[in-house]
């Protein structure tokens, strides 16, 4: 288990490792970096799948060294 902060609004939230393969997506948010369905509803659709996708590609590196969600992902 691991504490991280939300790359939207700076909230600590709680990572179980198996987050990762979850398919509930609000246990999947959270490999992404995002703590809660509030913070998830601020993404636009295509923001959300460029997040997925550079996760899926390269992990969740950006998660781990804290880098906040790119405006141009937000809504």
């Amino acid at each position: 288990m691991e504490y991280h902060n939300c790359r939207c609004c700076d909230c600590v939230y709680e990572e179980h490792p198996k987050d990762k393969i979850s398919r509930r997506t609000e246990r999947y948010d959270h490999y992404l970096g995002i703590c809660s369905p509030e913070c998830r509803a601020k993404l636009t659709d295509d923001g959300y799948q460029k997040l997925s996708i550079h996760t899926f590609l390269y992990g969740d590196s950006r998660k781990k060294n804290k880098v906040k969600i790119d405006k141009s992902y937000l809504k």
